[in-house]
């Protein structure tokens, strides 16, 4: 007896199990369809996301309706644009005009960003090669390696080679997955030794002849850009010029200010001086007048001779 109650209570645990998950790309149009054969105008359509109710249909009356949530003629949940917070359990459930309950569904929705193209980056250290999949996005992603075309049972974001298992020729790529993407990488051959610190896959090596036992790269796939030193030479090469720009529009400016206020301070002074300066446009009418003035004067020949004396 204890036996069958303990089997139907685990068949009961397992039928309440949530639904498998339907798998939607963020930004796709999605319709979630009512599982019903026809949905009369008088029936009381709902339409629930856990526990919230996202839309509600009544008598052909539409009495809730969520921002991005509609439905069709046949009462199905259409969700534009989906975004990743509308994963989660979707629930419906229509009533007959009379209140009993027609039909009742639930589905497990499940809204995953598609992964970015992979890229590789290589390290190589004292114990060996350090290969390190990078990728900016992807919900739930995972990563596979492959060696010379075979796949591994390696899935670690960062796949660790001893000096020991890298053989001269090899090639390696990794794979970055969800339920909705897939995207590979570029297959990398590590062109690096156990004399050398850092290199990448698509570098060229070099060594000192001396014996120094150092090797420097020249990165030809810019990968080191992304996630190396050089990305910092680049921000403080950008920063420096953004400074010397910022600089010389000041200068600019005071410049123009400068002359601007000097060509003011001139003509301000022309200003002032201007009523102590003499008019020259009277000048011309003054000598005239002189002129006029002596030409009436007698001249000294034209002057009476003076009274003779009395005898």
């Amino acid at each position: 007896m204890l036996a069958v109650i303990l089997l139907l209570h685990l068949i009961c645990i397992f039928s309440n199990a949530e639904s498998p998950c339907v798998y939607k790309k963020v930004g796709e149009n999605v319709v979630i369809e009512l599982m019903i054969d026809q949905l009369n105008p008088g029936d009381h359509l709902i339409w629930k996301k856990s526990q919230m109710k996202v839309f509600e249909k009544k008598n052909s009356a539409v009495k809730t309706k969520n921002e991005g949530f509609d439905i069709d003629h046949s009462g199905s949940l259409i969700i534009e644009n989906i975004q990743t917070d509308k994963s989660g359990t979707y629930k419906a459930e229509v009533f007959n005009s009379d209140g009993k309950s027609k039909t009742k569904m639930e589905i497990q929705l499940c809204v995953q960003e598609p992964v970015s193209e992979p890229s590789i980056t290589v390290q190589c250290g004292d114990e060996g090669v350090h290969l390190s999949c990078i990728f900016l996005s992807g919900t739930e992603a995972s990563v596979s390696w492959m060696k010379n075309g075979q796949k591994t049972d390696k899935t670690a974001a960062v796949l660790h080679i001893s000096w020991s298992e890298l053989e001269l020729g090899d090639s390696y790529s990794c794979t970055v997955s969800n339920r909705i993407s897939l995207k590979s990488a570029k297959d990398v051959q590590p062109a690096c030794s156990s004399t050398e610190n850092t290199t990448n896959a698509d570098g060229d090596r070099k060594k000192d002849e001396d014996g120094g036992g150092k090797g420097e790269n020249n990165n030809d796939d810019g990968q080191s850009f992304l996630f190396g030193l050089d990305l910092w030479m680049v921000v403080l090469v950008a920063v420096a010029g953004g400074v010397f720009l910022i600089l010389f529009i000041i200068c600019v400016v005071c410049i123009c200010c400068r002359r601007r206020n000097k060509s003011k301070a001139e003509e301000e002074k022309e200003f002032r001086l201007a009523p102590l300066m003499p008019d020259n446009s009277s000048q011309p009418e003054e000598q005239q007048y002189m002129q006029q003035s002596e030409s009436l004067r007698p001249s000294k020949s034209q002057r009476p001779l003076p009274p003779l004396p009395n005898a």
